[in-house]
């Protein structure tokens, strides 16, 4: 997925001076290769005019894209030839919540999945990624790359992005 801040007024937009911006991801992934997303994305607010949107591959439908405790009226989904894009028309708020689920990710390779989740890096922004993988039983996440601590379900995973966030999963089906 793809968050970003858009900031229109023109009176605080600052070129050399850029937002921080920190997520918290919790992903759910089942022994028959379905995967659940919830991100909430904080953030500064700093304007009147304000657009905080997370893009979305193009294969998940409306139907399985939720959000939480925000206005239905203020948040739309714009879909292009690659990806939709959820975007939340902010006021007042510093945090949206978006939830997702696909069927059937990862490809399968024996007894196992290979799973490749990644999250860009919104530019100009300093980004802290907070991350928690959990299965439908203890031990299932057989490797990551990069490597993570697997002594525990959840996996919990905390990164500063300088660049977009690539794990690689193997998971025992």
């Amino acid at each position: 997925f793809k968050p970003a801040v858009n900031v229109e007024d023109s009176k605080i937009v600052n070129l050399n001076k850029y937002p921080n911006i920190s997520t918290d991801s919790q992903i759910s992934i089942t022994n028959t290769s379905d995967l659940g997303y919830k991100v909430s994305m904080t953030f500064p607010n700093i304007g009147n005019s304000q657009e905080v949107s997370m893009c979305l591959p193009l294969s998940i439908a409306d139907t399985n894209v939720s959000y939480e405790d925000f206005p239905k009226e203020r948040v739309v989904i714009n879909t292009t030839d690659t990806e939709k894009c959820v975007v939340f028309k902010v006021i007042n708020e510093s945090k949206v919540t978006l939830k997702w689920s696909l069927a059937n990710v990862g490809s399968t390779v024996g007894d196992n999945i290979n799973l490749i989740l990644g999250q860009a890096k919104p530019k100009g922004a300093f980004t802290t990624s907070y991350l928690t993988l959990s299965t439908d039983r203890a031990g299932s996440i057989l490797e990551t790359s990069p490597s993570l601590d697997l002594a525990s379900n959840p996996v919990t995973f905390t990164q500063t992005l300088f660049d977009d966030q690539i794990i690689d999963l193997t998971i025992k089906r």
